[in-house]
């Protein structure tokens, strides 16, 4: 949904942006390397869009139901397409 946000590899598979685009979440890219995601990236990124959300709602019952919620990363583990890493 729109609250949602959505970690995936940078780059990734270009059919799975295009599955994900229309239900109109924030697509949040992390940096990959030979290996595969970077996870420092994955970390400095997870803390960053915590805090953003933070400090932008307090903690009462209404207001954490608007937060946004992360709740996926999607990931190629093997054969990472278009890396091929």
């Amino acid at each position: 949904s729109q609250d949602d946000e959505l970690f995936v590899e940078s780059p990734t598979y270009p059919g799975a942006l295009g599955f994900l685009r229309p239900y109109g979440c924030k697509l949040i890219p992390v940096p990959i390397d030979e290996h595969g995601i970077q996870p420092e990236q994955l970390s400095k990124l997870l803390q960053e869009s915590s805090s953003s959300h933070s400090s932008s709602y307090p903690f009462g019952e209404n207001d954490q139901q608007k937060r946004k919620k992360r709740r996926v990363l999607y990931t190629i583990p093997t054969a990472q397409n278009p890396s091929g890493s």
